[in-house]
């Protein structure tokens, strides 16, 4: 069932690009979306017994995210509060609290938050080579991807079993319980939710997106222009435009700027500094770096880094 919109409305947002209130879909019960309350805080931590994994904890007022990627599963549990994964606000991407969010690598996504109610989540961000291994052993096979079919889980059991994994992390359990509470909580969810796919969705997509995607990648550092990109794919800048929008989600600047974010924190994570960062990934300078940075990650690449 669709959410209820007026006839004139042609993207669902108010002037801030945030959901309306009456943009619900009708299987949630208002009353249930209490605000959230204390203001934003933002908590990163990082665990060396699970290198594969970055955990995060949220809290938003009226933040939303543009329309981004990552490299890594980011699987999200709503503690408070509701959101649309996507901007074009179907049910079937509203998480609510007690919900599980699913998203695959390179699966656009933004994060739209309903503006009188707010947010409070955790969020895994789970390396892909972690999850394919932690995904042939619970679904016992030796070749494939895993891939999430649904943005949303309703299943309280996976929601349960995440959060207790988490208080594992916070109190610093040992290295067994924390690798057994994981693939716990992630055969949850790929059993409800998974499946095991042959090969990687974007090796099926129009070889011109393809060939820009590997140009793109292979020139972060410089300012490409669509005639460029349309050079490098054989298209007509037009063309060219349409493909990579049907086939991505995403126009190539906004694919462009999200890669370079990606590229920005691995670096990061290296600890090179941010002026070197910032030039590296193709920002002109640090205050740009900044404010792109925010805009995909929530936090400032200082946050990043201190945790919050």
């Amino acid at each position: 069932m669709s959410p209820k919109r007026k006839s004139n409305e042609l993207t669902g947002c108010n002037s801030s690009g945030s959901a309306k209130y009456d943009d619900l879909p009708e299987s949630v019960e208002r009353k249930s979306l209490n605000r959230v309350k204390g203001g934003e805080k933002v908590l990163f931590s990082r665990d060396p017994d699970l290198p594969g994994m970055e955990v995060r904890f949220s809290r938003y007022d009226g933040f939303s995210f543009s329309r981004h990627t990552h490299d890594t599963y980011s699987i999200g549990v709503m503690l408070e509060g509701a959101s649309y994964c996507i901007d074009n606000f179907t049910d079937s991407s509203f998480v609510a609290a007690g919900d599980v969010a699913l998203i695959n690598p390179e699966q656009v996504h933004s994060g739209v938050p309903l503006p009188d109610v707010g947010i409070t989540y955790l969020m895994f961000y789970v390396d892909p080579l972690w999850m394919q291994k932690a995904a042939q052993q619970i679904c016992e096979t030796d070749s494939g991807f895993p891939e999430f079919d649904s943005f949303c889980s309703q299943v309280p059991g996976a929601a349960d079993k995440l959060k207790l994994f988490h208080r594992c992390l916070s109190a610093s359990g040992t290295r067994l319980a924390k690798e057994s509470l994981a693939l716990s909580a992630f055969a949850e969810l790929l059993s409800g939710h998974g499946r095991i796919v042959p090969v990687r969705e974007g090796r099926r997509e129009h070889h011109a997106v393809l060939r820009a995607k590997e140009y793109l990648d292979a020139n972060i550092s410089r300012k490409v222009s669509l005639d460029e990109l349309a050079t490098v794919t054989g298209l007509s800048s037009y063309y060219f435009l349409r493909v990579f929008k049907k086939n991505t989600g995403l126009t190539p600047h906004a694919y462009f700027i999200a890669r370079r974010i990606e590229r920005a924190r691995t670096m990061l994570l290296r600890g090179i500094p941010f002026s070197v960062v910032a030039l590296e990934c193709g920002f002109g300078d640090q205050s740009h770096f900044t404010h792109k940075f925010k805009q995909v990650m929530g936090v400032t690449p200082g946050q990043y880094l201190s945790g919050g």
